[in-house]
């Protein structure tokens, strides 16, 4: 008698239902596979929660190897912890911290306005932590970013980049950075407006300078 006669019959008949549920695992897996590092687009047009799928192209709410794109005039609003890769924000669209100290925003850079405006709300108690931000990114971009009570602590911050920026801060706003431009390349215009709120730049504890007007105007 061969070594296949020897062969259970019962497992030989759960071969092929093995077969299937792999099968089927793997057809599972690719909605998953097919957002990583892909940038997902905000599809609602008004005003909607970050953490609701049905607001995403796709319908997928953002993982933090994502990055996301709210370019259709509609507003972000995030109320909890939001982690992503890249965020840019254009076209009269905005991403809006709702207050809080559970409201934590936390991409790796912040592109406001690449063609058009984009704009950045952080409310009272509310965070935005970053690698960089660039607000009026493009040289035909306007970044616009409202402080009421939160905070702002990006590594690189550009108000101006290529194009022109408004940042206003008001109630004890925070902005703390490690470098500090206005006004970067040549063309572009930053205005930073501080009521009752502060700006610090410094690195491991000591002091950097801010350069305003360092190529454009500030």
């Amino acid at each position: 008698m061969g070594r296949a006669d020897k062969v259970p019959v019962n497992l030989l008949l759960s071969i092929p239902r093995l077969r299937s549920a792999l099968a089927v695992a793997s057809l599972c897996l690719l909605p998953l596979a097919a957002t990583r590092a892909q940038t997902i687009t905000w599809a609602n047009p008004g005003t909607g929660s970050y953490d609701a799928g049905s607001n995403w192209v796709g319908g997928f709410v953002p993982q933090s190897f994502n990055d996301i794109a709210v370019n259709n005039g509609g507003t972000v609003q995030i109320s909890n912890t939001a982690d992503v890769s890249n965020a840019t924000i254009d076209n009269s669209s905005t991403i809006e911290l709702l207050p809080g100290l559970v409201t934590y925003f936390t991409p790796d850079q912040v592109y406001l306005g690449s063609s058009g405006t984009g704009t950045l709300i952080i409310g009272s108690e509310a965070m935005a932590a970053t690698g960089e931000v660039y607000a009026g990114f493009g040289a035909s971009g306007n970044g616009v970013i409202t402080m009421n009570g939160g905070t702002l602590s990006p590594f690189d911050f550009y108000a101006g980049y290529e194009g022109s920026a408004t940042i206003n801060m008001i109630n004890g706003s925070t902005l703390e950075s490690t470098t500090g431009w206005v006004g970067y390349v040549a063309g572009s215009t930053g205005t930073v407006n501080l009521d009752a709120s502060t700006w610090t730049i410094s690195e491991q504890g000591q002091p950097r300078g801010l350069r305003v007007g360092y190529a454009g105007e500030g």
